[in-house]
Parts: structure tokens; sequence; C-alpha cells
């Protein structure tokens, strides 16, 4: 499975509020109207705290953590910043989360 379609399968199997707890983070919830999730860091009370678009891209900011979706950060930069992950031990978790061989 490749990045792309691991990301689109996380976005079609509505798997992203899942990640979140799994990484600590609380106050999670979707704003259907615009389209993303929020909540807030694992060490955060701010429940804007990380904001992760709701599409295939999975792009996400944070503006307490000083990043914006321009900075092409997404769900597993996000893991790599919270689990002190390299990339490649981003991608495992994910797919220990997800019960999805790697």
């Amino acid at each position: 499975m490749t990045i792309n379609e691991l990301k689109e399968y996380i976005y079609e199997n509505n798997k992203i509020q899942d990640i979140l707890e799994a990484l600590g983070c609380h106050e999670i919830k979707y704003n259907a109207q615009r389209e993303y999730w929020s909540a807030a860091q694992p060490d955060g009370d701010n429940p804007m705290g990380v904001v992760i678009r709701n599409n295939q891209y999975l792009s996400y900011r944070s503006f307490s953590r000083g990043v914006d979706y321009e900075d092409g950060k997404d769900l597993i930069s996000l893991i790599e910043t919270i689990k002190k992950l390299s990339f490649v031990e981003s991608v495992k978790y994910l797919h220990k989360i997800l019960e999805l061989p790697f």
C-alpha cells in the first residue's frame, strides 16, 4: 500500500478520529460544514490545537505549534511530532492502529 493509498483508506473509512484518539488527542470534534477534524494536542488544552482536513490529503495545521496548511504537513507529520517517530516508524504505527499489514 502506497502512502497515498493509505491516506485514501483513512479518509474513505473515516479513521481520523480513531487515529487522533490513539495519539492521545482529546476534545475531538468534526466540523461538517467546513469538513475538518479538530482536537487538543495530547499535552494541550486548546480544542483547536490540531486541525485536519477531512479529505484524501489529510493536511493538518497547528497554530500553537507553528504549522500551517501551506507547510505541506499531514496526519503522518502529526504522528512524527507527537510520537517522536521517523516517517517510516510513523507509517508502521498507522498500520498497527488500523490493523493493516505493513
